[in-house]
């Protein structure tokens, strides 16, 4: 029998963003050479790095021991790239693979995931195993839809059976390309949009698939993405739904109907990446060298603050002004927003540190702990790539032919890090399991803040006017904002409770002495250390900071020691 594991509201979710073949391709994942890279491989118990007897587990168990609440698989549906016929294919020999972001057969699983691609009940039966391995683990499963764009739109089903209907065409007669690949779909008109909700109906139905996660959402339309929750919520009113709140190039829908980041408000039960966040963290995306609030950058303390916020309004305006540009608040409730700094879009977390400060592994791992201390403290949905919390690395060989755009390169001139692997080989996507050994500590703090996220109801609040009564801020002055410390407390939305979370973060290479409401506190973080358990007590007016540390802590606070709270940090 299957369990049916069940989320209270997003605020609560841990999602972890897994490629499916990633996590058990390598031999060092411990699964059976025969399951390797499969939907299978996540059935197996009792795996272990390497395969040794009484080593640290790996894959399924793993996965249930980090505590994550979701499991984000990139596309399970069938795609093209990958040629699934073993008889003539390369494929698992000299490691042809894709992510799957280019759809031939939305409402299949795809076949080079399954152990024999020619037969369709083994793929259909074994994705389900996989699924109902993850739910008796106590784990949903989230499943990465992309159907704003298809693999070839001349070719495709859609062009046969109705040509031009299914797409938007330019005047001319060619495609948008909103995408970036090639063609974009109209989730506006009657028929893709039923298409759209009898799809992930099937799948919520049919596979138990409990949450969604629409590729490049911008390119569809707010009514659509509407209804299309309303349905799934018939089946299953636990349903996560979320998405890229922007495109890839200029669509052919206006933006006054399109599912974007800044229309989140018009779509009150679906969430959105929030990439004020990410790049308030860790730096621009887009620019490899570019640093963010856990790697130094003078000004961007706010991305801290933003998160504690969940990017509402229950923040000052010019807090987000003072992170430059025209960032604002687009959530109306915090369910709305996905808070991260690393997915399978652009580097790795690691890499990013790695390629944009020129410090030592053990500082660069405590820019690390900052940044997953500032996500799972915040409010809204918590997300990270698979391998995050394992120090995952992608150096990709120069000589590969589909990553030419300019990066910091490594040591080694021959080798870079890859911000698009999409197509790259095991050799840069497999997740190394060895490193579940040799970085245990950070595995361990993620499970501590993972549980600290789950179990502290200061941190997962499902409503603004809520938050907006929990949340006191004291750091919003201009030159406070930009002193390298965030720090925060948030009441118990319980209103019988007087208990506090209060965080505090310091990105500076040197330690801060920090003041806090006159209490006795449980401090739950402080530095390299967590635990959601075992909480060491103090009882000041004040806390000593580490360099790049954080401390999270909880204690019954009055309204005169919170009222009295005069921030200062020295």
């Amino acid at each position: 029998a299957q369990a049916d594991p069940t989320l209270g509201s997003y605020s609560e979710a841990v999602i972890y963003e897994a490629p499916l073949r990633e996590l058990t391709i390598s031999p060092t994942s411990g699964v059976s050479e025969a399951n390797r890279g499969k939907f299978l491989g996540l059935t197996e118990k009792g795996t272990t790095v390497n395969g040794v007897a009484g080593g640290k587990s790996t894959a399924l168990d793993y996965i249930k021991e980090l505590g994550v609440t979701e499991v984000h698989f990139q596309p399970l549906f069938d795609f093209a790239s990958v040629e699934e016929n073993f008889t003539t294919s390369t494929y698992n020999k000299d490691g042809e693979y894709n992510w799957g972001y280019d759809p031939l057969n939305y409402n299949m699983p795809e076949g080079s995931y399954s152990s024999d691609p020619n037969d369709g009940a083994k793929r259909v039966n074994e994705m389900k195993q996989m699924v109902m391995a993850l739910h008796n683990a106590g784990v949903q499963v989230v499943m990465d839809v992309v159907y704003n764009h298809v693999s070839n739109a001349r070719t495709s089903n859609f062009e046969v059976l109705m040509p031009g209907y299914f797409f938007r065409m330019t005047d001319d007669g060619n495609y948008f390309n909103g995408s970036g690949c090639g063609n974009e779909t109209a989730s506006e008109r009657t028929m893709f949009r039923k298409f759209m909700i009898d799809s992930v109906k099937y799948w919520a139905e049919e596979y138990k698939i409990d949450g969604f996660r629409f590729d490049l959402m911008g390119l569809h339309d707010v009514t659509t993405m509407n209804e299309l929750y309303d349905a799934l919520a018939e089946v299953n009113p636990d349903v996560i739904v979320y998405g890229e709140g922007w495109t890839g190039g200029t669509s052919g829908l206006s933006d006054s109907k399109a599912a974007l980041q800044k229309n989140a408000s018009k779509m009150p039960n679906i969430a959105v990446f929030n990439d004020i966040i990410r790049d308030g963290l860790k730096g621009s995306v887009f620019t490899m060298n570019d640093t963010g609030f856990v790697s130094g950058k003078a000004g961007t303390d706010a991305a801290v603050y933003v998160g504690a916020a969940g990017s509402t309004d229950a923040l000052a305006s010019d807090i987000y002004i003072s992170l430059g540009g025209d960032k604002k608040a687009f959530a109306a409730n915090p369910t709305q927003s996905i808070n991260y700094v690393s997915a399978h879009d652009n580097s790795s977390l690691w890499d990013k540190l790695n390629a944009s400060v020129n410090k030592d592994a053990d500082t660069l791992k405590a820019m690390n702990r900052l940044a997953a201390a500032s996500v799972l403290t915040s409010q809204g949905a918590s997300f990270f790539l698979a391998g995050e919390e394992l120090l995952r690395s992608k150096p990709t060989q120069k000589t590969n032919n589909y990553d030419n755009r300019p990066t910091a390169y490594l040591t080694d001139p021959n080798y870079y890090f890859s911000d698009n692997s999409y197509k790259s080989p095991d050799s840069v996507n497999a997740i190394d399991w060895t490193l579940r050994d040799t970085n245990s500590d950070m595995v361990e703090y993620y499970k501590a803040l993972i549980a600290i996220k789950k179990t502290f109801p200061q941190f997962k609040i499902a409503d603004k006017a809520t938050l907006k009564n929990c949340l006191v801020i004291k750091d919003t002055t201009e030159n406070s904002l930009k002193d390298g410390v965030a720090v925060y407390a948030v009441k118990s939305p319980d209103a019988n409770s007087n208990e506090y979370a209060v965080v505090i973060i310091n990105s500076n290479a040197t330690a801060k002495t920090v003041s806090v409401p006159n209490g006795s506190y449980e401090v739950y973080v402080n530095g390299a250390s967590a635990t959601a358990t075992a909480p060491a007590t103090i009882s000041s007016g004040s806390v000593s900071v580490g360099a790049y540390s954080a401390i999270v802590m909880k204690a019954d606070l009055t309204a005169d020691a919170i009222s009295g709270w005069t921030y200062s940090v020295a």
